[in-house]
């Protein structure tokens, strides 16, 4: 439940489940990580390196920690470290390919979007590398994203209809759609928010975050600003309604995707 409080807003309620669950089983790194990212949310920075740091003297290492630390480093300014925990992070299958990912976050956070390109590429190429085909679908919708953000249409479909023909998963969808509603591809975003809809109606995150977003890219497209924060209005406190996505069990823990 830590993950899906999150997902809206409820850090303070995060925070205490991510607490709890470090305390029922303190010997689980990924637990440790739940406490972390927890920390971070709640902007208790220094916290979050403290307990990083613990876990990695408990040689409780899990594979999230470069890439949580990460996340503190880029909140603190702290270059330095995110240096350190990229180059950690480099060359674990499954883990490079999200660190070269924040990399393209942070280039195109400074407004170097040529680099966030390259580096959104090379994210994709290793989470391929990896067989993991769905992910690196959502590094380019990701991207197509930001490119609509940063008004670059053209490129902002391209990538959306690039993501879209490698993989069909609901992260790829719903940003995908975010983006070519942006761009002005309404239909195609209106067609997306249908499948969404259909194939996940019982998902909170869908429900309440995705279907939302997807329905206010429009309106805003439209100049139309009062139906867009009416859609995303939808989204004030949701009910958890069915699934967050599925559960993954992995030895002693439990995550919600």
């Amino acid at each position: 439940m830590w993950l899906i409080d999150a997902a809206f807003g409820e850090y303070e309620r995060s925070h205490a489940a991510a607490l709890e669950a470090a305390k029922l089983n303190p010997g689980s790194a990924n637990n440790i990580v739940s406490v972390v990212y927890s920390d971070q949310w709640l902007n208790q920075l220094e916290k979050a390196k403290a307990v990083a740091q613990e876990a990695r003297a408990r040689n409780l290492e899990s594979p999230w920690i470069p890439l949580v630390l990460y996340n503190v480093d880029f909140l603190a300014h702290d270059t330095g470290g995110m240096e350190r925990e990229a180059a950690d992070a480099m060359g674990k299958p499954g883990i490079e390919d999200q660190i070269l990912f924040f990399e393209s976050e942070t280039a195109a956070y400074g407004g170097a979007f040529a680099k966030s390109q390259e580096l959104t590429r090379r994210a994709a190429d290793s989470a391929l590398r990896a067989k993991e085909k769905e992910t690196a679908a959502e590094y380019l919708a990701h991207s197509s994203l930001r490119k609509a953000l940063a008004g670059d249409m053209a490129l902002a479909k391209q990538h959306a209809q690039a993501a879209l023909a490698q993989a069909t998963g609901k992260h790829v969808e719903a940003f995908s759609a975010v983006a070519l509603g942006l761009s002005g591809d309404s239909a195609s975003a209106e067609r997306l928010a249908g499948d969404l809809g259909k194939r996940f109606a019982e998902d909170t995150i869908v429900r309440f975050d995705y279907l939302p977003m997807i329905h206010a890219a429009i309106s805003l497209r439209n100049g139309n600003a009062a139906e867009a924060v009416k859609a995303l209005a939808t989204s004030a406190r949701p009910q958890l309604i069915g699934t967050a996505g599925c559960l993954q069990i992995s030895g002693d823990d439990v995550f919600i995707e």
